[in-house]
């Protein structure tokens, strides 16, 4: 019986490491377009003009069941002149990818990257700008 229950225990540990790592979310896949659903409401709401979806963003990273994404926006129509950065944490909660915090903006989005690693004790290297 021993070695079965050694066997569930790194089994287990190795569950936990590989739930935990941060790796790339791939341009294009399920995840990245769910992702940008999730965050197109909040961007159209603030945004002065009709905006891109995020489909080549800087940062989309995953670990476990959160994301993290980090994007400059862009106008649908060329006329309209400006800059953004979106930036968001979500969390998967089985059926759909929610988001926990969201901004658009050009200063202390390091910082609240920041904030939000320590707020949600987010695996290392997910939350960041740059």
């Amino acid at each position: 019986m021993q070695p079965m229950r050694s066997l569930v225990l790194v089994f287990a540990l190795f569950t936990t490491l590989a739930w935990s790592q941060v790796r790339n979310i791939p341009h294009g896949s399920k995840d990245a377009r769910l992702i940008a659903q999730a965050v197109m409401p909040f961007i159209q709401k603030n945004s002065a003009f009709k905006v891109k979806p995020p489909t080549n963003p800087q940062w989309l990273k995953r670990s476990g069941n959160w994301a993290f994404i980090w994007a400059n926006l862009s106008f649908a129509d060329p006329k309209n002149q400006g800059d953004g950065i979106l930036q968001s944490l979500l969390q998967w909660n089985g059926r759909k990818w929610s988001t926990k915090e969201i901004v658009i903006g050009t200063g202390e989005l390091e910082e609240m990257a920041k904030q939000w690693q320590r707020k949600y004790r987010l695996p290392k290297g997910l939350a960041k700008t740059r």
